[in-house]
């Protein structure tokens, strides 16, 4: 809630009034592209139909093969790699449809290019993974959330004083990393398992850190978007 005031009586009235013009017009798409869009369209339809055709019907291939469920499953454990491939064989058919890919080497180059403005985020994100992993390896997460937890609880902070706490502290760290997904992912494993021994939903810690990440990352100083406000 104060976060939510501070944003619409104080920050938001500083940026002045946008009168929703712009000098962006929308292309016409060209033959080629509705061609392209209907085979995309079409395969998309179909892939879907497959994997459900592997994992609706009891005996799927995609099911758990013992007890026959989706959760867990080979359907669950592999959603990513559908996802990329989903994604994968509908843009392969857009670029051969509309003949934006002709050859077995623009396919790289065609992937190379969207990826460089990525850089920056894997060349950030790697480090964390690494750290994600170690700290999670090591186990120091659930060390350091059954102290907190117990520290909280023998001194009758385990309630509001608590969210406050995460919502502080996740503001300041918005202040000096540009990332939600970064700061989660240092957050995440101490918080998430100390708000559940203390009796709260998985998803609660996420909700205390977005309430602070939404209303400080987008004004924070090293945020890429200052400059244009």
């Amino acid at each position: 809630i104060v976060g939510g005031l501070i944003t619409d009586k104080i920050i938001e009235p500083r940026l002045g009034q946008w009168q929703g013009n712009s000098d962006e017009k929308l292309q016409t798409l060209t033959e080629s592209q509705r061609f392209g869009l209907r085979i995309a369209g079409v395969l998309s339809l179909l892939f879907i139909a497959a994997i459900a055709l592997m994992v609706i019907p009891e005996n799927g291939i995609l099911r758990d093969p013992i007890n026959h469920t989706v959760m867990p499953s080979p359907f669950i454990k592999g959603i990513v790699p559908l996802i990329i491939l989903f994604f994968f064989v509908v843009s392969l058919a857009y670029g051969i449809a509309t003949r934006t890919i002709r050859r077995q080497a623009d396919l790289p180059h065609l992937m190379i290019e969207p990826m460089k403005e990525m850089a920056g985020f894997i060349v950030m994100v790697f480090p964390l993974a690494q750290f994600v992993a170690m700290f999670n390896w090591s186990n120091m997460g659930k060390f350091i959330a059954v102290g907190l937890t117990d520290i909280l609880e023998s001194s009758g902070l385990s309630g509001i004083p608590a969210f406050v706490g995460l919502a502080l502290l996740s503001s300041f760290l918005c202040m000096f990393i540009a990332s939600g997904s970064a700061i989660w992912s240092i957050l995440a494993p101490i918080f998430v398992p100390m708000f559940m021994l203390l009796g709260f939903h998985p998803a609660f810690a996420q909700i205390l850190f977005r309430i602070a990440d939404s209303s400080v990352l987008p004004l924070a100083p090293v945020s890429p978007f200052v400059p244009l406000f």
